[in-house]
């Protein structure tokens, strides 16, 4: 703390290496100045719950953090065209302010908090919302201090104050004055580093869950919800394993709601290796009119990402015209059904080169069902294999634990693509690892791999293609 202190102040700096005492006046105001250059960052203990450490937490945002009087200069920019546009506190600019956090209430519904940086803020007074491009008014602006809300007349520079009722509002959007539209640089959040599927316990609670996870998630933007359109599951994906607790705790104590976590399916593909050829001919005879079909598909792998093609080789007029969109139909069925273990089959291309029609008992349903049954025939004979998603992943870790993550990558099937040395805080050194490893075995990743560093980690994991 010395050390951060005497950097970026003279005066604290000549005492310190004289070997003088420093007052404790003088530590907070070189701390502060730290802090608001950014070589210091102070670490805290409290827990809100427990009401343990947070007089410590306020106190500390006093001494340490600055006001809006030691920013005088605030960089924005126009919504469009993101033109340089300096906001200055204090010199009489329009308004310009911040929406940076929404809770639902269940008795006053969204209330949006908002800190203003240039100008001033009264009730009914016209707002735009520059993100959005909507105009609104704020019938009554809050203070809010605990569980007590006191309507404001006015609110200046530097104020929070909170906004109720207002659906069109959420977190990171600039409030501004109509004729000085302005964007806010918004708080960037970290991406999820984990993911899990929830449901409810009792089927009937899926609905309700499902409109309560929403709620949460318009309060938390590091939390993200979504809906499998494969698997059909709900997918709950946060900054860790503590993180989804959290929420899951939420649903059960808060919304009375039973549910469980459990690990997402893996959305599995499937894909042919070589080159085939065959026919199947769809013949059916119930008295009357009949069902006859005879399709020839040759089957060929493609490239990865190529999709699917569908050709047609038929020359002479041995399948009729109008029966080849049937056939191909017939193919696009048998592609979502799969051909191993009734996966999507992605990356093949499906060649109709030959068949044979019936003047009566040809149809549109013959060549379909020839189509789909050649399709599958051809398809098992291609050397078909399962393709298996894999996750791109950055792992940061201390020098000290590199071997022992090395490890633990290799034992998740996982590849090391590269590393890179970085300088992190005063001495301390950390290490960029590039993994590739399949889906199912990176989904807990987060919570294993910090037990080989103790937590001392950061995992960054977009979405990558199939292998």
């Amino acid at each position: 703390m010395l050390d951060c202190a005497a950097e970026v102040d003279e005066a604290v700096m000549e005492k310190y290496l004289a070997g003088e005492e420093l007052s404790q006046s003088e530590m907070l105001a070189g701390l502060k100045k730290a802090v608001s250059a950014r070589t210091c960052v102070p670490i805290l203990c409290a827990s809100a719950y427990n009401t343990v450490g947070t007089q410590l937490v306020l106190d500390a945002i006093i001494d340490f953090l600055p006001s809006p009087d030691h920013k005088p200069v605030i960089k924005a920019g126009r919504p469009g065209n993101n033109e340089a546009v300096e906001l200055k506190v204090g010199k009489g600019d329009p308004l310009s302010a911040l929406v940076f956090k929404t809770r639902i209430d269940p008795h006053a519904g969204r209330l949006s908090y908002i800190r203003i940086f240039t100008g001033t803020m009264k009730p009914d007074q016209p707002i735009l919302n520059a993100t959005t491009g909507n105009v609104l008014k704020a019938h009554n602006l809050l203070q809010v201090s605990g569980r007590e809300q006191t309507i404001v007349a006015e609110a200046a520079e530097g104020d929070i104050i909170c906004i109720a009722k207002h659906d069109d509002l959420s977190t990171n959007d600039t409030l501004c004055a109509p004729g000085n539209p302005v964007i806010i640089p918004p708080t960037e959040f970290p991406p999820p580093t984990i993911q899990m599927a929830i449901h409810a316990v009792n089927k009937a609670d899926e609905e309700k869950m499902g409109i309560h996870l929403h709620k949460i998630e318009m309060e938390d933007p590091t939390l993200t919800i979504r809906r499998d359109p494969e698997t059909n599951e709900a997918i709950i994906m946060g900054m860790g394993e503590l993180h989804l607790d959290t929420v899951v705790y939420h649903l059960k104590h808060y919304a009375r709601i039973e549910v469980e976590m459990t690990l997402p399916k893996v959305a599995y593909r499937e894909t042919v290796t070589a080159h085939a050829e065959g026919m199947h001919r769809h013949k059916k005879q119930s008295g009357g009119r009949g069902q006859f079909g005879e399709v020839h598909l040759k089957v060929d792998p493609l490239p990865p990402g190529s999709g699917f093609e569908f050709v047609n080789e038929v020359v002479g007029g041995v399948i009729p015209t109008k029966f080849i969109p049937a056939v191909e139909k017939g193919v696009h069925e048998s592609l979502q059904k799969g051909i191993l273990a009734g996966y999507p089959v992605v990356d093949v291309r499906a060649t109709v080169f030959y068949g044979k029609d019936h003047p009566v008992d040809s149809s549109e349903a013959a060549f379909k069902i020839a189509g789909a049954i050649c399709f599958r025939t051809v398809a098992r004979e291609a050397k078909p294999i399962l393709l298996e998603p894999v996750t791109l992943a950055t792992i940061e870790v201390p020098e000290e634990y590199m071997g022992d993550t090395m490890s633990d990558v290799s034992s998740r099937r996982g590849k090391v693509l590269g590393m890179d040395s970085i300088k992190a805080g005063r001495s301390s050194k950390h290490t960029f690892l590039f993994r590739k490893c399949s889906a199912i075995q990176s989904i807990c990743a987060p919570s294993l791999v910090a037990g080989v560093h103790s937590g001392w980690n950061l995992i960054t994991m977009p979405r990558s293609p199939l292998n």
